[in-house]
This record gives C-alpha cells, sequence and structure tokens, in this order.
C-alpha cells in the first residue's frame, strides 16, 4: 500500500497524478452482493409492527374549487382507522424554493390525480375500498394547459391567486412577476451585446425545439413508512435521494424542530431526480391520526405517473449569429417550462438550465431567458439533467443546422468555438477541467465522421450519423459532511448522508477512505441514510457527491488521522508528524524497526471482554469534515457571477443508426460515449453510468412522453408509456473515459451520472438529419414524424 504521512488542514489537496493504490481501481461495488441475491433492502420490503396501509383519494377535476369531502361513510367502514382531508394537516405550506404546497389541498385542486383525501387502514384492500367510499364535492373552474397560455397577463386560469404571499427561498430567490400571475421564476443571463453580436454576423439563423413531459420510471416506486412517537417526534423511512431537504420539508410542514425529524433510507431502487419529497409528508400527515401505529403509502406503478414529478417540458426560441470564420458572435435564448401545479424544484431548473447556454461554448455576446410558468398538470421540476438535456438538444441541433447549411466541417466548427482550460465562460466563470474538445475528437473519430456518406444495408433503410457535445453543470451553493471513525479492532467506518440510488457512491466514498487510511477496500464500512447518526448532506442529485461527498468523506479522514498520529505520538515518544499509515498501521517515518510500527487497532486499550477496545482519553477517533461549494459575487440582473457552480463535466455522444423508409423505426448500428470526468475513482462504474445514459437518452429522444386529455394523463402505465427494451439498445457500444483532472476535486475527480443524457437527443436528431435531410425539432421523434422527415427530406420543427 502507498504511505500516507501527516497533513495540516492546510494540505488537504494533493497533486490530481499522484500515485494511488485503491482510487482508479475498478473494485466491485460494495452493495453488488446484497442487490444480486435479493438480500438487499427497500423501503417497499419494510414491514413494521401493527402497520397500517395508506391509500389516497384523487381529484378528477385539474382545477376546481373544494366545496365538501365527505368521509363519514369511510371511517365507518370496519378495518379503517383514519381517514383525513385538507381540514386535518398544518396550516403550514412548504416546498422546495417557493412555499406553495399544502400537505392535502385546503380550498381547492389543481391537477387531475391530486390527493384530497387519504385513508389508512389494516389492509391495502379495505384502504382502497374505503377510499371509494369517500364523497368529494367540488365546483370546476376553468384549467389551463399550454405553456404560453398560461404565461400571458390575463391567462385562462390563474393556478394560484395568492402566489406573491408565499414564502420564497432565501438562497436562490425565484424572480416573480406581478403582471404575470402564473410566473413563478425567470432567470436572465446578460454578456456583451446581444444585437451588436447578430451585427456582427455573416449568418443569422433561427429555430424552435421543444421536449415533452417524460416520467422518471424508476424500478421502485415512491413510497414511505412513517411513525409519530408518544414524544411527538416522527420517523419516517423512505426511498428519496435528498435526505436532509426531505427531513427539513417535513419539519417546516408540521412546524417541529427539525432535530425531532429522522429518517433512515434504505437502498433507492432508482431516482433520477423524481424522489424529493412525494410521499413523505402524506405518510407523516396520516401517521399523526393513527395513535402512534406506523403507516405506509406505497405508490402503485399508476399513481407514479399521475403523483410523481416528471421532467419539465420545455419550448425553446433559439437565434445564433456565426461569421465567416466559424466563430460564434450571438446567441438568444428564450424558453418557456410548464411546471405543472407547483413549483417544486422547478423553480431551480428554470434557473440551471441557463447552464447549458455557458458550460461549453464560448459566446461574446449572449441574451438567455428563462421562464417557470403553473399550469394546472401534474408538478415537474428535478430530472437527470435537470433542464440541461433539453435545452443542449436545441442548441445543438441549430449549430449543426447552420454548420450544414453552409458546408462547413462540424468538429472543426465546434473544436473553434469550444472553450479551453482557463477560459472566462459567458457568465464570468473560470473553466477548469476542460476535456470537451478531447473527448469531441475522440466521439469523431470512434464512429468515423469523415466518412458520413455511407450505405444501408438495403434500399429499405436510410442510414445517418451524427454527433453532439455538451456539459453538466454540478450546483452551487452545496455543502457535505462526513464523519470518519477508526474503530477500536482498526476498521474505518464512513458516516455520510449520501444516498446510494445505484450509481456507486457508497464504493467511491470508501474507495477514497481506503487510500487515505492506505488499507484494503475490505477494511472500510460506509454507513449511510440515518440523520440519526449520519451527518448533513445535500443528497445524490446534480451529479455532486463523488466532488463534494468525496472531498468531505477525505478531509474528515485527515481529522481522524490527525486524532490517530496523537495518540500514536505519544506510545512512540515522537511528534505527530512524524507519523504515516500504510497498510492498517501507523509507524514513524523513516524507522525501519518494527517496534516503530503498531496497528490501528493497538492503540486501543484493551477491556475485560474480548474484542476491541477504548482510547483513554478523547473518548473515540471521530474525524469530522465540511467540504462547501459555495456562489461568489452574482449579480442578479446578469446572471453573471465568479462561481455559479461547483463544476462542469463535459462530453461527446455520436451515433450511427438507420431509419426504415416505411415504418419510421430507428435501430442503431454503434453509439459512442466520451466524457472527461476528472479522474476515474472507478473506472468499470464510470463505464456502467456512460452505458446506462445511452439507454436514458434513447428513451427520451425517440420513445417516452407523457400524454394528456384536459389534463387527464391517458398513459399512466408501462404499456401505453413507451420505454426502450432491450431489443432497442444498441449492441455496439463504445465508451471512453478522458481525464482532465480538477484541481478541486477529490484526487481530481467529478461527477458523470446526469452528464451522460445531456447530448444523446442533439446527436441522435443529427444523425436522422443526415440520413432524411429533414430537422425533427421535436421530441420524441415519434415514427410519424420521421416518416414526414423521410418523406419530405425537409425541417419538421414544431410550428
Amino acid at each position: 500500500m502507498s504511505k500516507h504521512e501527516a497533513v495540516s488542514e492546510e494540505t488537504v489537496d494533493r497533486e490530481p497524478d499522484e500515485e494511488t493504490d485503491v482510487v482508479g481501481s475498478s473494485e466491485e461495488r460494495l452493495d453488488a452482493v446484497s442487490k444480486i441475491i435479493g438480500e438487499a433492502e427497500y423501503t417497499y420490503d419494510i414491514e413494521k409492527p401493527r402497520m397500517l396501509h395508506v391509500e389516497l383519494v384523487h381529484s378528477q377535476h385539474a382545477h376546481a374549487e373544494i366545496l365538501d369531502v365527505d368521509t363519514s361513510a369511510a371511517e365507518a367502514m370496519s378495518g379503517v382507522a383514519a381517514v383525513i382531508t385538507g381540514e386535518d394537516v398544518p396550516d403550514n405550506r412548504f416546498g422546495s424554493g417557493i412555499d406553495d404546497e399544502y400537505i392535502l389541498p385546503k380550498n381547492k385542486v389543481r391537477f387531475v390525480g391530486e390527493p384530497v383525501a387519504a385513508v389508512a387502514a389494516e389492509t391495502e384492500e379495505i384502504a382502497r375500498e374505503a377510499t371509494e367510499a369517500v364523497e368529494v364535492e367540488y365546483e370546476p373552474l376553468e384549467a389551463v394547459f399550454d405553456t404560453q397560455e398560461a404565461l400571458k397577463e390575463d391567462p385562462p386560469a390563474v393556478v394560484h391567486d395568492d402566489l406573491h404571499d408565499y414564502d420564497t427561498s432565501d438562497v436562490l430567490e425565484p424572480r416573480l412577476d406581478p403582471d404575470r400571475p402564473n410566473l413563478y421564476a425567470n432567470h436572465r443571463i446578460r454578456t456583451g451585446d446581444i444585437e451588436a453580436g447578430f451585427e456582427e454576423a455573416d449568418h443569422v439563423y433561427e429555430g424552435s425545439f421543444d421536449t415533452d413531459m417524460m416520467h422518471h420510471v424508476q424500478m421502485e416506486p415512491h413510497v414511505s413508512v412513517a411513525k409519530w412517537t408518544p414524544e411527538d417526534e416522527l420517523k419516517v423511512w423512505t426511498s428519496t435521494n435528498t435526505t436532509y431537504r426531505v427531513k427539513n420539508m417535513l419539519a417546516a410542514a408540521f412546524d417541529v424542530p427539525s432535530s425531532s425529524v429522522n429518517l433512515e433510507v434504505p437502498f433507492v431502487g432508482g431516482s433520477f431526480g423524481g424522489k424529493e419529497g412525494v410521499t413523505e409528508p402524506l405518510a407523516a400527515a396520516v401517521a399523526q391520526h393513527t395513535d402512534h401505529r406506523p403507516v405506509k403509502l406505497a405508490f402503485t406503478r399508476q399513481n407514479q405517473f399521475i403523483e410523481g414529478t416528471y421532467r419539465t417540458p420545455f419550448e425553446t426560441e433559439l437565434k445564433i449569429g456565426v461569421t465567416d470564420d466559424q466563430e460564434i458572435t450571438g446567441l438568444q435564448v428564450k424558453t418557456y417550462l410548464g411546471g405543472g401545479a407547483y413549483a417544486g424544484t422547478g423553480f431551480l431548473v428554470t434557473r440551471n438550465c441557463g447552464f447549458a447556454a455557458v458550460g461549453t461554448y464560448d459566446i461574446p455576446n449572449l441574451k438567455f431567458d428563462s421562464y417557470g410558468v403553473y399550469t394546472n398538470l401534474p408538478i415537474a421540476g428535478s430530472f437527470r439533467g435537470f433542464g440541461n438535456s433539453q435545452l443542449i438538444f436545441a442548441i445543438e441541433s441549430l449549430i449543426e443546422d447552420a454548420v450544414m447549411d453552409q458546408g462547413w466541417d462540424p468538429i472543426a466548427f465546434r473544436e473553434k468555438n469550444t472553450m479551453e482550460e482557463g477560459d472566462e465562460n459567458p457568465a464570468g466563470e473560470v473553466m477548469k477541467s476542460m476535456g470537451a474538445k478531447e473527448c469531441l475528437d475522440r466521439a469523431a473519430t470512434a464512429i468515423d465522421m469523415d466518412e458520413r456518406d455511407r450505405a444501408a444495408e438495403d434500399d429499405e433503410w436510410l442510414r445517418g450519423v451524427g454527433l453532439a457535445q455538451g456539459s453538466k453543470y454540478s450546483m452551487a451553493p452545496t455543502a457535505s459532511s462526513a464523519f470518519v471513525k477508526v474503530h477500536g479492532d482498526g476498521k474505518i467506518e464512513v458516516r455520510t448522508t449520501a444516498e446510494e440510488i445505484g450509481t456507486g457512491s457508497m464504493t467511491v466514498l470508501a474507495q477514497i477512505a481506503a487510500e487515505e487510511f492506505g488499507v484494503d477496500l475490505d477494511d472500510v464500512r460506509v454507513l449511510r441514510g440515518d440523520t440519526e447518526v449520519t451527518p448533513y448532506d445535500d443528497g445524490s442529485i446534480s451529479s455532486r457527491l463523488t466532488f463534494n461527498t468525496g472531498n468531505a468523506v477525505r478531509k474528515a479522514c485527515h481529522d481522524a488521522k490527525e486524532q490517530l498520529y496523537q495518540h500514536a505520538a505519544a506510545k512512540f515518544d515522537v511528534e505527530p508528524e512524524d507519523l504515516a499509515t500504510e497498510g492498517g498501521e501507523v509507524y514513524v517515518q523513516g524507522e525501519t524497526d518494527e517496534d516503530e510500527r503498531m496497528p490501528f487497532a493497538d492503540l486501543f486499550e484493551p477491556t475485560v471482554f474480548a474484542g476491541g477496545g477504548f482510547l483513554k482519553e478523547g473518548g473515540e477517533i471521530l474525524g469530522k469534515a465540511t467540504w462547501h461549494s459555495p456562489v461568489k459575487n452574482v449579480d442578479p440582473e446578469t446572471g453573471r457571477g465568479d462561481r455559479l457552480t461547483a463544476f462542469y463535466t463535459h462530453g461527446a455522444q455520436a451515433c450511427d443508426l438507420e431509419i426504415n423508409r416505411y415504418t419510421g423505426e430507428v435501430r442503431f448500428n454503434k453509439f459512442v460515449s466520451v466524457y472527461d470526468v476528472g479522474n476515474a475513482i472507478n473506472p468499470k462504474m464510470v463505464e456502467g453510468q456512460l452505458e446506462g445514459g445511452i439507454s436514458m437518452g434513447i428513451g427520451s429522444t425517440l420513445y417516452e412522453a407523457l400524454t394528456h386529455d384536459n389534463g387527464r394523463i391517458d398513459n399512466a402505465n408501462l404499456l401505453d408509456y413507451k420505454v426502450p427494451f432491450s431489443t432497442e439498445h444498441p449492441l455496439n457500444i463504445e465508451t471512453q473515459i478522458v481525464e482532465s483532472a480538477h484541481e478541486d476535486g477529490p484526487y481530481g475527480a467529478k461527477g458523470v451520472g446526469e452528464a451522460v443524457l445531456i447530448p444523446s437527443a442533439a446527436a441522435i436528431g443529427n444523425a436522422i438529419k443526415d440520413a432524411t435531410g429533414g430537422r425533427l425539432g421535436k421530441i420524441p421523434f415519434t415514427p410519424e414524424m420521421l416518416l414526414g422527415a423521410v418523406e419530405n427530406g425537409s425541417d419538421c420543427a414544431p410550428k
């Protein structure tokens, strides 16, 4: 093992290219075996003594006043323990950035499927039957579903009459407009003079690009188990990726101290951003009325589609100016986000989607405007990519159109305008870890972009090749804390609230700790997701865990080692700075005598009883640390700042596909995904992310869209909502990892999970245009749209 010397807080960061043993190795995932053999526990598996089951009564109206809710028949049924309505929940509004939600609505419903009552009963069947006995009287109101209609100064319906009385976030305050009653967020970025940029251009291109609603389709639906103790403390077991956010949301919703709310998170069966406080408030509210009995609220797949969050639909208008020297002179973006009935994390999507316009290209003149708009549809919000994939689809498509129209090399144009290390991006940030050009070159080479004119297998198919690049920011401000404990038997324990949602975060954090202490991965245990014993973390969002929580764990390891050296120094009669660790031992540097080495366990005193020991002083060796990625010097008028993000991950994707000219079927000959991850802590897991993201990229581009009839979701099942099967997944996938170490990342590492989805739609769309000559401006690309492109050979952008 490598040697690890005593370090001070000021020297926490090592050189990214330092030699490592565990970091950089494709270690087996810590959770692999338990998940493969079915031993891993998920919230859906939890059964508690005396547990009740919860079912919900849903609104059948998109917008209506609630006149009366009669629960008497349901309450009289045998086996029913509690029935609650909006009158039974606290009067505290809550939310992620705008406090616009009650646990259950108190006076009106705002989308079809919104819960208006909840029943707790001895069995799911009794609870479901009781919901049918609840009678609700409504006064229907006019509803608004179209984003542009909802944004008007005089819209058909106002979703929240008292929006301007709501409390909002103090950290990232949404921008409201008194003249637009359904506008809940507005973000802008201003760089240079956009009109001057277009005047400088030799060519100006415009385009419109839309994206539909898309669901996360997590394997494990939303589920929570809740119980109130006799001491008025709330205990929740739940499937979430933002544990402390949900904890604080519950404290606000029930007006209790956050210290009295405790969450425990078993393994999470998928999230992709969609599990950030959906079932927990409802389960906790019902549990308040069950005499301290635990209750379980578990969504069915249909509930998942109707009540869960979905990917925000975008309507985007673009305008780009380019010179004959192939330089971008200006980019104008107007994008409209249909946010649904409540803001949720949509206010942040409205802001953060702007990073798609500033993360890759050197754009001297930029005018960016985004608008988050209430509609009478289910709640939109966090989804892998957080709005950036929707905008990269638009930007990379319009760039391709401009380049093809001019007859330029699409790779050379992108390379010429892509930023490099140390450049200032259009939002004012200095770019670090810029492997974008290398990703672009590798993807182009792997797909052989120089040979674009190649025939399909037969005349029934048209063949095309496409490429796109993009970046995904990671959020700021954000913070992670970590504890690292050295046990009496010498083992290392990492405590974190960075949830394992399938990405391998447990393993990455364990690898960092093993590297820091110079021990084998088997000597590290990760304790996660229990707010009674694990410290604050912003959650498994924004591809932030490796960077932020990884840094926190590394700093906590250093804190623990300093304590370890203090104890060992007395035993060796040396100064703490003379010590180092290697192979699970602490030793005096420069000494070869075995007496100058000691296993970690020998620092502890023996006890009367076998197994472990104790410290004479200090109680235990417990390292503590926080890593904070702040924002710096932000101008709210221009959206610019010295630091707006924690980091950017860059990548490129390319595909070789064929389209059936008679059916519109698409099949892939090859798909390439190349990403700069800073430094791969576990290369095999990075490859898994690069491959898995392709599946979601294909799904979002060719198949997946939630549809509705006057607000009623009409494909709320996996028969009608199409996701790609394995047969639609390319068999020929090539993934490549670029390592452009980030100076602030742990061992130079960055996150990659979300970024893989970002350029997929544009790469596929560009290949389709190469094959047919037609630009499809709305995703998903349906067979009907593809046939139109084949038959017309012209643009089929939205009108």
